[in-house]
Order: structure tokens, then sequence, then C-alpha cells
């Protein structure tokens, strides 16, 4: 386990890093404010909103769940602009112990999920809001027994949270957006147990599946599922 003394290194170093992404924000928008008149508008308003993002961005340490949380939705909020994606984001991952970050990247996935949900609700799509409420509302709970208060063993963890998500499939697949979150949400689950960073098994991108081919991943992974976790074996 790694000593406080580490965790404040890399609490530090993570500090660091952000300062500098916000110095090279503020010096971006200097110098085009300066010499290009013709940038578009909504360029400025990114890089403001970054500025302000990083600004508000409280790293307290690298074992502190919502400090985590916090920078991977940074990260996310960063990445969905072609503006702000141009500006390098921290490596930070390597200093986060993986199995918190996996928890914090489930959660993630779930809050995306939550917010999808209510739009649902909105748009008279009762059925599947109530569905995906459900799958935030059981796999939180599950996430709690196993990475906070750990009175579960990893295989009936997984085993759990697979039949949760495969209940939800027959429902929330027909949504593309519910697919593609479910997809990461089976990766993320699959990869919990493992020695794996969970970065490096999706090479650096909070979301595995491309919004073109999640169809066919989700599929693949079921497979995956299926045969190591039968139906039978799960119900």
């Amino acid at each position: 386990m790694p000593t406080n003394i580490e965790n404040n290194k890399k609490t530090e170093q993570i500090q660091k890093s952000l300062a500098a992404l916000k110095t090279r924000l503020q010096q971006a928008k200097r110098t085009a404010t300066k010499w290009d008149l013709h940038v578009w508008h909504s360029q400025y308003s990114m890089r403001d909103e970054g500025i302000h993002a990083l600004e508000d961005m409280q790293f307290i340490a690298v074992d502190d769940f919502q400090s985590v949380k916090a920078l991977v939705k940074l990260e996310q909020f960063f990445s969905r602009s072609a503006s702000l994606s141009r500006f390098a984001f921290p490596h930070y991952k390597s200093c986060i112990h993986p199995n918190l970050l996996t928890y914090v990247e489930i959660e993630v996935q779930l809050d995306a999920l939550a917010v999808q949900s209510n739009e649902l609700a909105y748009r008279g799509h009762h059925l599947a809001a109530s569905e995906a409420k459900s799958v935030v509302f059981h796999l939180s709970n599950l996430n709690c027994w196993y990475f906070v208060k750990q009175n579960i063993a990893y295989d009936d963890y997984q085993a759990c949270a697979l039949q949760i998500l495969n209940e939800s499939r027959a429902i929330l697949e027909h949504y593309h957006r519910y697919k593609h979150i479910l997809g990461n949400l089976f990766l993320l689950i699959l990869t919990a147990g493992t020695a794996f960073v969970v970065n490096k098994a999706v090479n650096g991108h909070f979301l595995f599946f491309k919004q073109t081919d999640s169809a066919k991943q989700i599929d693949v992974l079921s497979q995956i599922i299926t045969s190591a976790f039968p139906l039978s074996q799960l119900a």
C-alpha cells in the first residue's frame, strides 16, 4: 500500500500539473486575443470555461474519492471540447490506485446514466427511465459493498453487477446513449478485479466505445460474459 509520503507526492504532482494546464490556457487566450482578431468567440468562451473549471477544482488527495471523481469529470469535460482537447490534460491516472480509479469511473458512468434517465422521463419513456434509475440504484449500492465496505468478494461483485446490467439490456439497448454507457460499465466491471489500470485498457479515453461501434462491442462483451457466467448461474 502507498505510504502517506508517496500519496502526498502524487497529490502535489497532480496539483502542479493542473496549475500548469491553467497557465497554458491563460497564455493561449492572451495570445489569441492579441494576434488573432478572427478567432471564433466560442473558442474564447470554452477557454474561459476551462480556466474557471480549473480554478474551481480542489484536488485534495489521490486517495480522496471526491477529488478523484472531480478530476475524472474535469478530464471528460476537456476531452469533449475541440478547443480544450488541444491542451494536453495531465497524465494523472498512474498516480491513482487502480481500485479507486475503477470505482470512480464506474460511478461517473452511473452519474451519466442518471442524467440520461431524467431526459428519458421528460420525453415520456417512463419504463426505460425507471430501468435506468434501477441500474444506478443497485449498482451504486453494490459498488459500496465491494469498493468501500469490502464485504463481498470480487467474483460475487462481478456476477451481481453483470446480472444487473444483463437484465437491463432488453429495455435500454434500444436507446443509443444507454447502450454506449452500458458498454463502458461492462468493460469497467470486467476489469475491476484485475491488476490492469483501466485507463490503459481504454486507451486513455473515458468512453471505451466509439459512438459508431457501441452495439457491436457490447455484443462481443455479452458473449464473453455469457460464456463466463451462464444466465442460469446469474439467476
